[in-house]
């Protein structure tokens, strides 16, 4: 079958993309590929849920004057600036993940609550940043 490459009737466009897509086996790998990427970052995005979730009703706990990041940016009263202090927050994370590598128990927090919640003060010490700058 030949074709006409400026043509846009259904024929030419037909034998345009038949030539152009890769053989059944790449196309069959290339698919097993995409599909197994879906599934790599499924827990990555769930992730990304909680922490969102959680973020948002622990905001209602900590921001007793409505203000959004109250409890952080209160730290400016004492010459920190809020995004400072944040990191400082995640520092204090830090080590007590660096405890628990070494081998001791958390009595108070999880390892993984620690961890989440080093990712929620990340974030919010780059909106702070960023609003400092405004």
């Amino acid at each position: 079958m030949s074709h006409i490459p400026q043509c846009d009737c259904s024929q030419c466009i037909a034998y345009r993309l038949h030539a152009c897509l890769p053989p059944r086996a790449e196309m069959v790998a290339y698919l097993d590929k995409e599909t197994q990427k879906l599934e790599r970052y499924e827990k990555f995005d769930a992730l990304l849920s909680e922490i969102k979730a959680l973020h948002d009703s622990k905001g209602a706990d900590y921001e007793g004057s409505g203000a959004p990041y109250a409890n952080l940016r209160a730290s400016e009263e004492w010459g920190v600036p809020a995004w400072v202090y944040a990191m400082l927050r995640c520092e204090e994370k830090m080590r007590r993940l660096k405890t628990y590598a070494k081998g001791s128990t958390l009595k108070h927090e999880g390892a993984r609550d620690s961890q989440i919640d080093i990712a929620v003060l990340a974030l919010i010490s780059i909106v702070l940043r960023e609003d400092a700058k405004l």
